[in-house]
């Protein structure tokens, strides 16, 4: 019989060692009756125990099996996400803990599983708070015992995905309610709102859309918090300025006083982690000079990766550099699990160029969006940048003069990302 060490409550994570490279390949096509058994990705890098694992188990599960952290990463395909990984504790170039942690990240509802010879208290405590771990089974360990635990995993992974599923489902109304208000009452609050959510969800497409919804909460809360700010603090907070203590403080209080309600929702432990996440100091600042994480820096999932994005793609555009060298730079800059962001940012700024309208402001359509501000013939300022056309922007068209209609105007399509 094997020893199973079942974790007390996950305790959160501080910065693992990345070892994700460019995600991006698919996983390994299979038959219809393999589909519809529960996905679990073997990791050691011994061949002969994997061939055992999967000759063990493959009558009840979708086995792949990957001999290094590397080849596993590259196996996952998030569109269809392995409901659990069961890695090795001593692999070349990553440990299991660091390799599982990855795993954390990227694809959160996977149940994780680590298997080791030698189980000490220290590498227990590490494998919880660093990788969240659900079991850890010590070698050797007998067939029906392996299998009886990967069938709780399962449950684990299902439960969890019913969870979010039940998350999302019961947010989308509110934040539809929300966002229809919100024009009336702040527009330029949810033209922010909308502009980042939009550059979120085209990254959260590619790379995990079942966790888009994460994205976009985040990213309501974070301009909602700032909202509560000075125009000034909360534009150097944006813009990833250098900040003082006290204006660092004053950020954290606004946001994290915006995402209480939430922290008493188990199931919305996603959205305040990655709230919390920005507002981590990064390493290397702190005392009088503090700056927001920006692109490339350690910690946090893909939802607020893609949010911390949005807000540096946003901040670069608007000191006036140009689009193809923001692009370039924030790939430079991205760790490996971000270059799959970057890249997808990138291809809808491709999209968007290619279906570019240029057309007089009075032939504009409803969800065409505003690439410029648009000013009216004696230089107010009509349309922001951004905004998408709905009925209230084709009354007030209407409502102006001739020549302030015939004002020349850069439109793209509103296209669903989600």
């Amino acid at each position: 019989m094997s020893t199973l060490i079942p974790p007390e409550r996950p305790v959160p994570s501080g910065t693992a060692p990345t070892v994700l490279r460019r995600l991006g390949v698919g996983a390994p096509a299979v038959g219809a009756r393999a589909r519809a058994l529960p996905r679990v990705l073997c990791v050691d890098d011994d061949r002969h125990l994997l061939a055992g694992l999967e000759l063990r188990l493959r009558r009840k599960f979708d086995v792949v099996t990957a001999t290094s952290a590397a080849d596993a990463l590259a196996s996952l395909d998030l569109a269809s996400p392995f409901a659990v990984v069961i890695s090795d504790m001593r692999m070349p170039n990553a440990d299991g803990v660091t390799f599982l942690s990855a795993i954390r990240r990227v694809a959160p509802d996977t149940t994780r599983i680590l298997l080791t010879g030698e189980a000490t208290v220290s590498s227990a405590i590490a494998a919880v708070n660093r990788g969240s771990i659900f079991r850890i089974l010590l070698k050797p360990i007998e067939a029906p015992d392996l299998i009886e635990v990967l069938n709780e995993a399962v449950a684990e992974h299902r439960e969890r995905v019913r969870q979010q599923h039940m998350m999302e489902k019961a947010l989308q109304y509110p934040l539809a309610l929300f966002a229809s208000a919100l024009p009336a009452v702040a527009p330029a609050l949810a033209l922010q709102i909308a502009r980042g959510r939009a550059l979120s969800s085209v990254m959260m497409a590619t790379a995990a859309p079942q966790h888009a919804w994460i994205a976009d909460l985040t990213t309501t809360i974070v301009h909602v918090a700032l909202a509560q700010l000075s125009p000034a603090l909360a534009r150097r907070w944006r813009t990833g300025d250098v900040l003082s203590r006290d204006q660092y403080d004053r950020v954290c209080h606004a946001m994290r006083d915006a995402i209480t309600p939430l922290r008493a929702i188990h199931t919305a432990a996603s959205v305040w982690s990655a709230v919390d996440s920005l507002l981590t100091v990064p390493e290397g600042d702190g005392g009088n000079a503090i700056r927001r994480p920006r692109t490339g820096a350690a910690g946090g999932s893909l939802p607020a990766r893609a949010v911390r994005l949005a807000l540096d793609f946003e901040a670069r555009l608007g000191n006036g550099t140009a689009l193809e060298q923001v692009l370039t730079e924030l790939h430079a800059q991205a760790s490996d699990e971000e270059k799959v962001l970057v890249d997808a940012l990138a291809a809808s700024q491709v999209r968007g160029a290619a279906s570019c309208r240029k057309i007089p402001l009075s032939e504009v359509r409803l969800r065409e969006r505003m690439q410029h501000d648009v000013h009216r013939a004696d230089g107010v300022l009509l349309l922001p940048k951004g905004h998408e056309v709905n009925d209230r922007t084709l009354h007030l068209i209407q409502s102006l003069d001739a020549a302030s209609r015939r004002v020349p105007v850069a439109v793209t399509p509103v296209t669903s990302t989600r």
